[in-house]
């Protein structure tokens, strides 16, 4: 597979001839090697009249159907370590921003970068909040904000 592993080679040709086309893709894994076969996966079409943005599919097993649910890549690289983000507030209440990165990063096997953006989605939607502390840090805390909360 060429161009990052999402079309064959030989696709600029081939990509003249359909109306639309149509693209799975699977969650890449972590170090490179070959994702697990529950990899979640990603669909989007684009072609003439056709324009179906990147989203991701659920299995339901049961009724064996695939279904298109909210979000792309992007999107779901973030939200699937929300429970990771916020079992460690809740073990560390008060944790500041960097610790709690830097904590995430080792247990999800993140860089800096998507683990930052992994607290702030994580904060965005409401499952933990921050106060300021001392030295411009935030801190954070399980749930939704509250005055209780030492600031």
């Amino acid at each position: 597979m060429g161009h990052n592993g999402e079309r064959s080679r030989g696709a600029t040709v081939l990509r003249g001839w359909p109306d639309a086309e149509w693209r799975i893709v699977r969650e890449g894994a972590n170090d490179g090697r070959e994702p697990p076969p529950d990899a979640a996966r990603f669909f989007t079409a684009e072609g003439r009249d056709v324009a179906v943005p990147e989203t991701r599919m659920k299995y339901d097993s049961t009724r064996r159907r695939l279904t298109l649910v909210r979000g792309n890549r992007a999107a779901y690289a973030v939200d699937k370590h929300a429970e990771s983000v916020t079992a460690i507030v809740e073990r560390r209440p008060g944790i500041t921003a960097t610790v709690l990165t830097d904590e995430l990063a080792r247990v999800a096997g993140l860089t800096r970068d998507p683990a930052r953006d992994a607290v702030r989605s994580v904060v965005s939607t409401g499952l933990i909040h921050t106060h300021p502390g001392p030295r411009r840090a935030f801190l954070h805390y399980p749930g939704q904000r509250c005055d209780e909360c030492p600031e």
